[in-house]
């Protein structure tokens, strides 16, 4: 693709397949990657930015009005695209983009987005359905939120990613614990600390089956939708345990979730970008679990362009740079799951089997991420998962959790 010289591509935050397909897309560009100064010196990222060939630059993205402070001194940047890599960097690209004058999600929408309690409020408002919810700041606040919506509860945080935090209640004696303990957001991997104050929720625990919607917008346009099929572990934590594309669902309810997040981008105003919406299906109806205007993780990327198949990366990466893109396929062509099976937690005394189960037909990756001497926690969040398999198949049904066998022997 060719494209003109003495441009600049900005991506922030550090998420290498971007990187890549920035690569490619704008071969005669410069590439620079916005990353938090904290996150930037780490040895990985410094030798990954080594060898990609791309400009770091480090900056806090997490602040309100660090992208005008960032557009004031590098406002000479020609600057051709500027697109959001990691959950905490959304609001931050949505206003650079804007200054620059390039597509992007608009600073209104990317803050919505942001924050879920906001989201609920405004999303409601337009006629989509929404858990009760309110923020708290005390223990006090959720046993008042308690007995004024009998049932369980969820206690999580605002503003943060990957289940950090967020707990399940089904009694006032549990809340205590819960809320002590969602109030220690720890996460793992190129996260920036500072400047993420802790805003807490309490909304009405939705029993159901669980979805994610990614679609492609081009100035409010859909240009690709597809429905994830979403497992979770069992228990107070709702941590994901896989994931299945497409959804094995019925193609009206497919339609309706599409539909529903479609409502969700018009009323915040989205405009160009990519979106991740979590939906809880109960009795047929959608109810809205949160939005994300950045690309999935939990590799639902891969899944999406083998089961279609579709460039998804590059047709983002492309869109936002203004180039124009074709509309995506409307029916995938296969399916593709993955699964981070439970592991009981201890010491890694050994990590058997992953070249066994590669081997295995369908099965395209299987990893852990620990190794002989490590410690796995008790499940508290996406970043406690260690193991992880991915295949493929004709159809979802062909991909269903019991097709996984993992054996794990604890400490």
């Amino acid at each position: 693709m060719s494209t003109p010289a003495g441009e600049t591509v900005i991506l922030v935050g550090w998420v290498r397949y971007l990187v890549d397909q920035m690569r490619k897309t704008y071969p005669t560009m410069d590439l620079a990657v916005i990353e938090d100064p904290q996150v930037i010196v780490r040895p990985a990222i410094v030798k990954a930015i080594e060898t990609t060939g791309v400009t770091g630059i480090p900056w806090g993205y997490s602040d309100d009005y660090a992208a005008d402070l960032f557009y004031r001194e590098h406002r000479h940047r020609n600057v051709r695209a500027v697109i959001p890599a990691v959950e905490y960097s959304v609001a931050f690209a949505a206003r650079l983009a804007e200054r620059f004058g390039v597509p992007g999600a608009t600073l209104g929408a990317a803050r919505l987005l942001r924050d879920k309690a906001s989201l609920r409020q405004v999303t409601a408002g337009g006629g989509v359905s929404n858990p009760q919810c309110e923020h708290v700041d005390s223990l006090e606040q959720v046993y008042d939120f308690m007995d004024r919506h009998p049932g369980s509860v969820v206690v999580k945080p605002s503003n943060r990613q990957g289940s950090v935090g967020t707990r399940i209640i089904h009694d006032r004696e549990a809340a205590a614990d819960a809320w002590y303990s969602a109030l220690v957001q720890e996460e793992v991997g190129y996260v920036p600390y500072q400047n993420l104050p802790i805003s807490m929720l309490a909304e009405e625990f939705i029993a159901g089956t669980e979805f994610s919607v990614e679609m492609l917008f081009d100035a409010g346009v859909s240009r690709f939708a597809n429905v994830t099929g979403k497992l979770l572990y069992d228990g107070d934590r709702p941590v994901e345990l896989g994931h299945v594309v497409p959804a094995n669902i019925s193609r009206e309810l497919s339609e309706e979730l599409i539909r529903a997040t479609s409502d969700v981008i018009d009323i915040v105003g989205f405009q160009t970008g990519v979106v991740h919406c979590e939906w809880i299906v109960k009795d047929g109806e959608p109810y809205l679990v949160e939005c994300a205007g950045r690309m999935p993780g939990d590799g639902i990327v891969d899944l999406i362009e083998r089961a279609w198949p579709i460039d998804l990366v590059a047709r983002y990466v492309a869109m936002m740079g203004g180039i124009a893109v074709p509309d995506g396929p409307d029916r995938a062509q296969g399916a593709a799951a993955v699964l981070y099976p439970p592991v009981a937690p201890g010491l890694v005394v050994s990590v058997d089997g992953l070249d066994e189960a590669s081997a295995v037909e369908g099965i395209y990756q299987s990893g852990s991420m620990v190794q002989p001497g490590d410690h796995v926690n008790e499940l508290r969040s996406s970043w406690d998962r260690v193991l992880g398999a991915a295949a493929t198949g004709p159809t979802p049904e062909d991909l269903a959790a019991d097709k996984f066998v993992v054996k794990t022997v604890p400490e």
